[in-house]
């Protein structure tokens, strides 16, 4: 529904309008935005909470408002409740003005609940299927186990939404391609959130080798170090059922990601993939099941001749913040660079 001022200024409701304004006179449509959002009149000097998209009065002889800025509103959805969403997802959607989150969806219904009310989020549900039934939503986040990824994603794409997915994207390749067929035939904005690749370090290195400085690039070793791993009790990220890889998955894709980001496409690849640390036989539900990789080293030719490799351990013992560190060395024919 739209409603049109004079003959030149028409005004969609399902979006959101940021009015400078001296008018009094005002519409009220019922699409409610549930106070998420101010409204700031910046003649009046003045602002307040609204429920209602606002339009002013509008003159067409001598206009005293003009329109300042038209965003459209993205109904988010994200299934999944751990440290991984209250950290990453959350805080940054918290500051968007061009998303809200209107629902989240976690197995563990206490702590889906506390973090609703940590980030004020409406609704909150424990079977994700229901959630992506019941709620009007634009986009999901995928922020779950991995073995999830595939069919959460596909009903998602089938119910019409654009989806941002964790990585590793699926168990395996077959998973992943019925999935970006799944995209494609939806016409579906899809993301797998690589997020190293927006740090300032590697940002800048990504310009550097765009402006030439490395030269004809010879070679790259990127390691990843965690201490995740080191513990030997049952972790699903072990668990090659629910995890399909350890850590060359978990962690050895992100500098799979950046490998390719830096130095163009592979033609080559092989790899080793270790188990050090000794895990129980049987899972949870006392199943037994077969234990994923927690070292990997991962060796890259790439289509220009340059050679890369890459170490992934979860079992570094790494004192740090975040219980990881982080190395890059690439090399070619005018320099070095070091991260």
């Amino acid at each position: 529904m739209a409603v049109g001022l004079t003959q030149n200024w028409i005004i969609n409701y399902n979006h959101f309008v940021l009015i400078k304004s001296w008018g009094t006179a005002n519409i009220k449509p019922s699409l409610n935005f549930q106070k998420l959002y101010t409204l700031d009149l910046i003649q009046a000097n003045k602002s307040f909470d609204f429920d209602f998209l606002l339009l002013t009065h509008f003159e067409k002889t001598e206009p005293k408002f003009f329109l300042e800025t038209i965003m459209e509103i993205v109904r988010v959805g994200i299934v999944g409740t751990s440290w991984w969403s209250d950290t990453m997802y959350l805080p940054s959607l918290a500051g968007s003005r061009k998303a809200i989150i209107t629902s989240c969806c976690g197995r563990n219904k206490e702590r889906a609940q506390n973090l609703a009310k940590l980030w004020d989020i409406p609704k909150v549900y424990t079977d994700w299927k229901t959630m992506i039934d019941e709620e009007p939503l634009d986009a999901l986040i995928i922020s779950t186990p991995n073995d999830s990824h595939c069919p959460i994603t596909l009903a998602a794409l089938e119910k019409g939404l654009h989806v941002l997915c964790e990585k590793p994207l699926a168990l395996d390749y077959g998973e992943a391609q019925s999935m970006a067929q799944a995209a494609k035939k939806h016409n579906a904005i899809t993301m797998v959130p690589f997020t190293y690749s927006f740090l300032p370090m590697t940002q800048t290195i990504k310009r550097l080798l765009n402006e030439g400085y490395l030269g004809s690039p010879y070679h790259l070793n990127f390691r990843y170090n965690a201490n995740y791993g080191r513990s030997p009790e049952y972790s699903w990220r072990f668990d090659r059922k629910h995890a399909g890889s350890g850590s060359l998955g978990d962690i050895g894709s992100h500098f799979i990601y950046l490998s390719v980001w830096f130095f163009g496409a592979v033609t080559h690849v092989s790899a080793d993939l270790c188990t050090f640390v000794e895990r129980p036989d049987i899972d949870p539900l006392s199943q037994p099941y077969v234990s994923a990789d927690d070292f990997s080293i991962i060796v890259l030719t790439f289509s220009n001749g340059a050679k890369g490799i890459i170490q992934a351990s979860t079992v570094a013992h790494e004192p740090t913040p975040w219980g990881q560190t982080h190395y890059f060395d690439l090399h070619g024919s005018k320099g070095t660079l070091r991260g």
